[in-house]
């Protein structure tokens, strides 16, 4: 079978976040695709989601797309290569182009998973200095990061806000270092969990990692941690849990899976908030894949699965829904 790998272009700007390492990660993560693909069997062809992926995919016809791509290019709409691939009914792993950018946007997703029904934390958008105002409802702590984007990048030190004469200070930083909008949440004191997702017939828990926090270190996944110093990532451990917890968490998790119209694979960021209660973070619908730091990885080794194997799985699940 023709695969194509769809990747998003590297960035050329340290604004949003180290360019150079998120850019050396993401290649990583393309090179360990591609050799698992290679070793199932298939031809393989990588290609950006840039202003020449429509006419180069028109060009080549595949088979199948892995689509890494979650993105907008310029002044394209998030899931701009989504978009191009449904316009040219070519088959693709992972989500639609609607789902890409419902994902992508934090305010948007915790919008649709909270008209669900499902547990969010209480939030709020800015995108002005001059119009910063915290709702009397909210709780002190406060975290804020961007609005859009992927990797914690924007995530720092000074994202948690403890008191309200600092929160206008702070989400003004926040606003000038990550130059666009930003969501100001509820902090969550309790345990973060990530919850891996695969298939779709009926969707299936893959794994639940815990991050653990140790005294002295900042109590969240902040940029510098999950891409600087990856070594902390390994404090991400198989979640050993109660049946009962267990079950809300897997449940909670299937169900924004569902809600976002996530395909294949996705990844729930979870966190317990003070009394204990699992409390959904975010979605993220095309998470990064890589054998040895990514969480899907991680996921992968703990059920003795390996990584060529999981790449076979969402392979095997997009193709169901095409056939």
């Amino acid at each position: 079978m023709q695969i194509i790998i769809i990747h998003d272009p590297e960035r050329l700007t340290t604004r949003e976040c180290n360019a150079v390492e998120i850019n050396s990660y993401h290649n990583l993560v393309t090179a360990s695709i591609s050799n698992s693909l290679y070793q199932l069997g298939h031809e393989v062809c990588i290609l950006a989601a840039d202003t020449n992926l429509e006419r180069n995919l028109r060009n080549r016809n595949p088979d199948l797309v892995f689509n890494t791509s979650i993105q907008g290019f310029q002044d394209a709409a998030y899931g701009y290569a989504a978009e191009i691939l449904e316009r040219l009914m070519i088959p693709f792993t992972g989500p639609s182009a609607l789902t890409c950018a419902a994902a992508y946007d934090k305010h948007k997703s915790l919008t649709l998973l909270r008209k669900s029904g499902l547990k969010t934390p209480r939030s709020v958008t800015f995108d002005k200095a001059d119009e910063i105002s915290v709702p009397g409802l909210f709780v002190f702590p406060l975290f804020v990061k961007p609005l859009r984007g992927g990797c914690s990048w924007g995530i720092t030190e000074q994202s948690i806000i403890y008191s309200e004469i600092m929160a206008v200070e702070k989400i003004k930083y926040a606003l000038k270092y990550i130059g666009g909008p930003v969501i100001v949440e509820e902090f969550l004191s309790g345990s973060e969990f990530t919850v891996g997702i695969i298939e779709n017939q009926p969707p299936r828990i893959f794994g639940i990692l815990k991050f653990n926090f140790k005294d002295g270190e900042l109590p969240f996944r902040s940029q510098t941690r999950k891409m600087s110093i990856n070594e902390l990532e390994d404090s991400a451990k198989q979640a050993e849990l109660d049946f009962q917890d267990r079950q809300v968490i897997e449940n909670l998790a299937l169900e924004a899976y569902k809600t976002l119209g996530c395909r294949d694979y996705a990844r729930i960021d979870i966190r317990q908030n003070s009394e204990g209660t699992p409390t959904l973070l975010e979605v993220n619908a095309i998470p990064n894949l890589e054998p040895d730091t990514s969480s899907f990885g991680l996921m992968a080794k703990f059920a003795g699965t390996t990584f060529v194997d999981l790449i076979r799985l969402i392979l095997d699940s997009a193709l169901k829904r095409y056939s």
